[in-house]
């Protein structure tokens, strides 16, 4: 995979998983969750 680190989205995952001891990634939105077990 290419070098993301400058990509805005790679900088906010790391930013958040360094920030909290827990995250959680879903697919989909909180409206429409997608993940098949969040429903």
């Amino acid at each position: 995979m290419a070098n993301d680190q400058n990509n805005p989205a790679f900088e906010r995952i790391e930013q958040e998983i360094n920030d909290h001891s827990v995250v959680l990634f879903m697919k989909g939105t909180p409206i429409f969750p997608q993940c098949g077990f969040s429903a």
